[in-house]
This record gives structure tokens, sequence and C-alpha cells, in this order.
């Protein structure tokens, strides 16, 4: 079962422990330039995904030197429906960071489980785009008796159903800086108490990433 016949070739699923990446410690092939885009941006594991690109930001422009000064600078754009900040000190410590690396960070609106919200995204970022962390999602979580349909659609429509949707956005406007779509299936996928709508929204993330990398196209779910 871990083989996928595609009409690009054949995908063979392998799993690896990572212990042997941690003791290289490579530095992250952070992109220079393009906009990197985090759904759920103002949750606190959008932060903390902000907070470590601008570190692996530092860390590539130490070891390589910065970009060229005619280079348009690195966006790093935070979306969300409401724009609000959950951790104010958390985002103004991103913008003391982003203003000495010479980053622009900023709050953008998206609602990311909307199909005509993340299509107007795209085009307003006309191409531009060299990385994507979808980081947004909801709990609904209860046992089978108690749960419902809708709240199912709750946990799915800014998950999996938010990740669909900026995949068919890739497929369609061309976007040739992309170079990582990140993912965060949870271990849940594997299925905890109560977290039936969550597993299952998980698993079309795993399945998506498997997907896109049989095409040959950046995609990683991280668990």
């Amino acid at each position: 079962n871990n083989v996928r016949i595609t009409e690009e070739g054949r995908y063979v699923n392998r799993q690896q422990l990572a212990n042997k990446y941690t003791i290289r410690k490579q530095i992250f092939p952070m992109p220079k330039t393009g906009i990197i885009l985090i759904t759920g941006g103002n949750g606190a594991l959008g932060l903390l995904m902000g907070q470590w690109l601008l570190a692996q930001y530092d860390k590539v422009c130490k070891r390589d030197g910065p970009p060229p000064a005619d280079t348009e600078p690195l966006t790093i754009k935070f979306l969300s429906r409401s724009m609000k900040v959950s951790e104010p000190d958390t985002w103004k410590d991103i913008e003391r960071t982003a203003k000495r690396l010479g980053v622009v960070c900023e709050q953008d609106k998206c609602d990311a489980g909307s199909k005509d919200s993340v299509e107007g995204l795209f085009v307003k970022c006309a191409g531009k785009i060299s990385g994507i962390i979808h980081s947004a999602g909801v709990l609904q979580d209860a046992t089978l008796p108690n749960q419902t349909w809708e709240k199912y659609c709750q946990v799915f429509q800014p998950k999996s159903k938010a990740a669909l949707y900026m995949h068919d956005a890739l497929e369609r406007h061309n976007n040739p800086l992309l170079s990582f779509f990140w993912m965060f299936s949870s271990i849940a996928v594997s299925g905890n108490p109560g977290q039936t709508p969550y597993s299952a929204s998980n698993a079309v993330l795993d399945a998506l990433c498997r997907y896109r990398l049989a095409m040959g196209k950046p995609g990683l779910a991280i668990q």
C-alpha cells in the first residue's frame, strides 16, 4: 500500500527517522524574496512559525550574505479573518526583528476556508508566493454520540478544505518561486479520543502532501 502509480510515474512512500537530519544541523534554505503566507497567522502556532522563519532568514543571510540591494524584500503575510493579534508582545517582537532584518511582516485579511478569499489573495500576490505555512484550524472534540455533521464541517473548512483551496489556486496560478508548502496534520491523524473530525481532516492533509510530492510539487505534512 506504500506504492502509488500516477500519470507521472511511481511514488513510494518511505518513513524515515528524523534524528539523522537533526544531527546534520543543516540551515533551512530560506527564501530571500517573494511572499510567504501563514494561514492562522495570528494564532500561537502561526506567530511561532513567523518567529522561526525570521530566525532562518537571519542564519541564511549571515552565511550567504544579504540579498542584492535591487531585490524586492521578503514579505511574510500573517493571514486571518479578523486580523486581531492574539499575542501582542509576540507580534511586537516579530516587528522588531523584521525591521532589523529588512523583512516585511504584515497582517493581511484572508479566510482560508473560503475559496473566493483564497482566490483573491493569490491574485493579489501576483505569482510572487515563495512559501506557504498552513497552520489554521479549529477543534470540535466530542465522542461520537455527541458529534454532528455541522461540527465536522466547522473543522474541515479552515483546515482540510482550506488546504485544498490553496492547492487548487497553486494549480491555476503560476508561482515559480514556491519552494515549500507546509501543513500541520498532527499526530491526531492516528486518532485521539473525541477527535474524529480533526483526525479525518488531518488525514486529508497527509493525502494531499503525498499527491503533491508524487507530482513533483512541494508538500510537507508535519505531525
